[in-house]
């Protein structure tokens, strides 16, 4: 018999425990206590088991304290308003982060709604699932729309295994008219290429729509 947390995260506990589904994680400290993360039932309990593990060769991976950290500060750089009502707990391979909303939408049984930020083009996406539906069910069953599933599978083709602090990020964002094609990734650090595109989304957002852009200053 499982335990309760387990129970709850059953099918993607058993998902992602089969053969090669995880690469064993390294010694990672776990994301610092939440109030939006740990009020959802069990998800520390899965945190604690998963984070810092490369799942499916680095489709999807929840956070340790160092990703934690990173998606933090992009959240704030890139979406301040959300800054006190997002509390990202994982990304996929291409950086996107999914947070718990802590805006007050919940799920038919009271408990907290996903949200997607993307760094690629400046988008916050309201995931019509649950955190506890999101992992049982969307993960598993309709990861084209959740990861761009065929994507990642012209790509990792060509390219080695992602390690689990990097991700395959846009060379050229959305925003600035990259196209999201297998040319236009590249490995790159999780948090530098967070960082990055918490700046460039930061200094963009006042610009009115079809703005040209001419060059970019990073600090």
């Amino acid at each position: 018999m499982y335990p309760g947390w387990v129970e709850r995260f059953v099918a993607f506990v058993e998902h992602f425990s089969r053969g090669e589904k995880s690469r064993p994680r390294p010694n990672e400290e776990p994301i610092p206590a939440n109030s939006l993360i740990d009020g959802v039932t069990g998800f520390r309990q899965l945190l604690d088991e998963f984070q810092g593990r490369v799942l499916d060769s680095g489709i999807y991976r929840l956070m340790d304290s160092t990703l934690s950290e990173a998606a933090n500060e992009f959240v704030r750089d890139a979406f301040p308003a959300w800054s006190d009502s997002a509390a990202p707990f994982s990304c996929d391979w291409l950086g996107r982060v999914f947070a718990v909303d802590g805006s007050g939408r919940k799920g038919a049984n009271g408990e907290a709604c996903v949200l997607l930020l993307d760094p690629g083009t400046g988008d916050i996406l309201r995931v019509p699932a649950t955190v506890t539906e999101f992992h049982n069910q969307v993960l598993l069953t309709d990861r084209e729309t959740a990861l761009e599933e065929s994507l990642w599978t012209m790509w990792s083709s060509q390219n080695r295994a992602l390690e689990f602090h990097e991700v395959a990020g846009l060379t050229v964002p959305s925003f600035l008219g990259g196209q999201l094609v297998p040319d236009n990734l590249e490995i790159q650090s999780a948090v530098v290429y967070w960082g990055l595109s918490g700046q460039l989304i930061a200094r963009t957002r006042a610009l009115p729509e079809g703005t040209p852009i001419t060059s970019v200053q990073i600090e």
